[in-house]
């Protein structure tokens, strides 16, 4: 992991740094850019809602390295989905996806009361430590980068 990595919340002067580490990415597709930028505009529109939080991992002097877009699912009490972790080709397997999922994990802990439910067998497998997780995977047909 990069040492001088800083993880926090989206702002607006993110998103040029966002969309560049989107076209970064050799797997994803302009549909696919298009949707998470839609997704980012909404979070940066509306900070105060939990539909959609990002997350930026932020390396020297405010490069975007990474982010993290998860949001609380509707109609629940302490479910959040975990639409886009994203990391710059550069940075991958240093554990910078790693970390923003953990941050995110904090940061919904922090939201939420009572144990966590337990966890089920696809869970478990993506998810070491089970007791942990507050975050179901939502299932995407784009392969991911190495390591991923």
């Amino acid at each position: 992991m990069i040492e001088t990595m800083k993880i926090r919340r989206i702002q607006p002067q993110d998103r040029p740094g966002l969309k560049t580490l989107l076209q970064a990415q050799p797997h994803f597709h302009p549909e696919e850019i298009r949707v998470a930028l839609e997704l980012i505009d909404i979070a940066l529109a509306h900070p105060a809602e939990e539909d959609y939080i990002i997350l930026c991992a932020e390396e020297g002097e405010g490069e975007i390295r990474g982010y993290i877009c998860y949001g609380k699912a509707p109609l629940t009490e302490a479910v959040y989905d975990v639409y886009w972790i994203v990391v710059h080709p550069e940075c991958w397997g240093q554990g910078t996806g790693s970390s923003l999922l953990r941050r995110a994990e904090v940061t919904v802990m922090d939201r939420i009361e009572g144990p966590p439910k337990k966890a089920d067998s696809f869970h478990r497998r993506i998810c070491p430590e089970p007791e942990t997780m507050y975050f179901r995977a939502v299932r995407s047909s784009t392969p991911m980068g190495p390591n991923e």
